[in-house]
């Protein structure tokens, strides 16, 4: 791993807890529904999908691969499953959204992604893209994943 992403990854994993701590509960302010549609598993609709937001159409009527509306309804299912408290969180802890001053975490961009959702969800959608800057290849590996999640559990206690 690079030592950018290393950085990125304890500052990152480390700052994401710190925002859940300081944000209200979510019986404190009014909805920040609906989810933005990448971990918008509990949209209501009938479909699997939800709504796009770089796109006017309804992936529901598409016709698509069975293995992947399959896989994304036990994905849904599983996730609608999870029974932890919701928190108030940033759905979009992507690296293009955070700023630093040294190794310290100094401002938060993208608010409109806000998000009320469980923690786990919180954490395990940032430790996915975490590592994005809107370049090519800059996905999370399976490895940065799990360090990501390791040392968000670490600072959120």
């Amino acid at each position: 791993m690079s030592s950018w992403r290393m950085a990125g990854l304890w500052c990152s994993s480390g700052g994401l807890p710190r925002i859940v701590r300081l944000a209200p509960s979510p019986d404190a302010i009014s909805s920040v529904a609906p989810a933005p549609p990448w971990v918008g598993w509990a949209h209501g609709s009938a479909g699997v999908w939800p709504w796009p937001d770089d796109m006017d159409v309804d992936l529901n009527s598409r016709p698509g691969p069975a293995w992947l509306d399959d896989l994304g309804r036990r994905v849904r299912d599983r996730l609608l499953a999870v029974r932890h408290a919701p928190v108030i969180g940033h759905g979009d802890w992507e690296s293009q959204n955070l700023r630093w001053q040294g190794h310290q975490l100094h401002a938060v961009h993208d608010w409109d992604s806000v998000v009320c959702l469980p923690e786990p969800a919180i954490a395990g959608a940032a430790a996915a893209v975490f590592t994005e800057t809107g370049g090519p290849l800059e996905a999370a590996t399976i490895d940065e994943t799990d360090r990501f999640l390791a040392v968000y559990a670490g600072a959120a206690g």
